[in-house]
């Protein structure tokens, strides 16, 4: 179920309109090829306090004040948008969720499935597994729940394999078949770890499992192998804050990081005889060899008595850099690697608009924005909650889809956002990017 599938992903679909800003067709959408990552040069910089970071004048937004094109409510024109249209055979649905793992990489990579929650019951929902090449719906499940609980629910890399966790009648990660909406497996789970939450799947044919205890006291990694149910590897990190912007699982599977902080030396004392203390680092953990040790990349950019408390991890579509996002008192800061060395290759700050009706800083706040508040669209262009544009250290605009509540980046060029609707539930914009006709190729 892990193996790479080398077909982009595919936007013939003759139910989708696709548009440009100005509301013409666009032809450059109807094979959705992007252009392979290259490295681009990166400027390291003084390291920084981002708390002395103040909050200056919000740069003038770059998006268009002209009408939506062809009646996309919510949808402005924006410069960085070759299109974006709201996906109206695919209907008003509950939720939206993508595999962890995109097959490919570089000009391939493309997320082959996801899965619609189309319908949340007392106890059993309707669900939908959808292909991206071309999109359409693959099939309907019917999944039962305990009664009055949420379900919860990841998709495997191919979309041929649903898992959940189960309570009875031992608590188990249930692997169901798609095709057959029927369970193929179960692997059994040691409660006394704490409460488990499924995180994804991993290279190496695993699947990823985040225990916490009931006061989050101690945390644990853990994954098991799909082939023989069996216990892999578990990761306990220390000097840990259990939060989701300080854990990621790149798109191939194969890298998994973990915000925390870390003593210099080991927390040996230095000729002075005196004891370092820890500083922010990020662990990176190669899930294809389940016995290596994480290997740790310093951010220098921070000061040591800030806490490793991070409100993104991403990864290049490319899996070959990752960048972490660090906020404090509306000032933005996103430093960068890459997987090969653990200096920093770039640091940048910058002020983040608020808007009214925009998700507030906190990762973490009740807003209903379920998305991922930094993608990494090249190596010095960043995207913020869905919807702000970040060149460097500036802030050049938005993609003009300011009631985004979730967003997945699918491939080089294509994200996939959800909308609310006025019934309550919520639609798909499917939205093609032109970041290199602006900032070049990197």
């Amino acid at each position: 179920d892990t193996d790479p599938e080398k077909d982009p992903i595919n936007f013939t679909d003759p139910q989708i309109s696709i548009v440009d800003a100005s509301g013409a067709p666009d032809a450059s959408m109807a094979t959705g090829n992007g252009s392979a990552a290259t490295t681009g040069s990166e400027v390291v910089k003084p390291a920084v306090d981002p708390t002395a970071m103040k909050p200056t004048t919000t740069p003038p937004d770059a998006t268009s004040t002209n009408p939506p094109a062809n009646g996309n409510a919510g949808i402005v024109p924006s410069p960085f948008v070759a299109s974006a249209v709201i996906n109206e055979a695919m209907g008003s649905f509950e939720d939206v969720l993508l595999p962890t793992i995109s097959q490919g990489a570089g000009t391939n990579f493309a997320a082959s499935s996801f899965l619609i929650i189309r319908q949340r019951d007392a106890s059993m929902d309707t669900l939908e597994i959808w292909s991206t090449q071309p999109l359409a719906k693959r099939n309907t499940m019917h999944v039962p729940h305990p009664l009055n609980e949420t379900g919860r629910y990841i998709l495997s890399p191919k979309g041929n394999t649903l898992a959940r966790v189960v309570e009875f009648p031992k608590k188990s990660i249930d692997l169901r078949s798609v095709e057959t909406d029927k369970s193929m497996a179960r692997i059994e789970l040691n409660s006394t770890l704490g409460t488990p939450e499924l995180m994804g799947f991993t290279a190496g044919n695993q699947i990823m499992v985040h225990w916490q205890n009931a006061d989050r006291s101690k945390t644990v990694f853990e994954t098991f192998s799909i082939d023989n149910s069996s216990s892999t590897r578990q990761i306990i990190p220390i000097e840990f804050v259990d939060r989701p912007g300080n854990i990621a699982i790149s798109p191939d599977g194969r890298w998994f990081a973990i915000a925390r902080k870390v003593s210099p030396n080991g927390g040996k004392t230095d000729l002075s005889g005196a004891t370092p203390n820890p500083a922010p680092c990020i662990e990176l953990y190669d899930m294809t060899l389940p016995r290596s040790p994480g290997k740790l990349f310093p951010v220098t950019a921070m000061d040591e008595s800030k806490a490793a408390s991070f409100s993104a991890i991403s990864f290049s579509t490319d899996n070959q850099r990752f960048s972490a996002l660090y906020e404090d008192g509306g000032n933005g800061l996103v430093v960068s690697f890459k997987v090969t060395d653990t200096k920093q290759s770039g640091q940048f700050s910058f002020v983040i608009p608020v808007k009214e009706g925009a998700p507030p800083a906190d990762a973490n706040a009740s807003d209903g924005y379920k998305g991922q508040p930094l993608d990494v669209l090249r190596a010095t262009t960043f995207l913020i909650r869905g919807n702000t544009v970040v060149e460097s250290d500036q802030v050049h605009g938005t993609l003009g889809i300011a009631t985004v509540v979730s967003h997945r980046q699918i491939d080089r060029d294509t994200i996939l956002m959800v909308m609310p609707t006025a019934d309550g539930k919520h639609k798909m914009v499917i939205c093609k990017l032109k970041i290199d006709a602006l900032f070049g190729k990197s």
